[in-house]
């Protein structure tokens, strides 16, 4: 195996690579243009109640879980009487799951 001697900072034998900048690209004719993108992005269709139903279903599930748990929580820890420390470590415990768990 041979070794090629490390290059010093500020020789000759350093290679800068030159950099070029494109032109801006214009409206070519073949291209679509922005305004046609977008209508066929944002046009209605029938898969279009479908598609959005799945997302917006599992964000109000989870977020109803995340509200539930720390609001549970947070009226656990101002409880008063003999079993609060029971009533905090067992709300504790269910927020570190819920960072645990929503956090994979």
């Amino acid at each position: 195996m041979t070794m090629t001697p490390p290059i010093e900072p500020g020789t000759a034998d350093q290679k800068i690579p030159s950099l070029t900048v494109p032109e801006p690209l214009g409206a070519m004719s073949g291209r679509p243009t922005t305004v046609a993108i977008l209508s066929m992005i944002l046009r209605t269709s029938a898969a279009d109640h479908s598609t959005w139903r799945l997302p917006v279903v599992a964000f109000g599930v989870i977020a109803t879980i995340v509200l539930d748990v720390t609001g549970g929580a947070v009226m656990m820890w101002h409880l008063p009487g003999d079993n609060s420390g029971f009533y905090k470590l067992t709300s504790t415990i269910a927020v570190i799951l819920l960072g645990i768990c929503g956090g994979r």
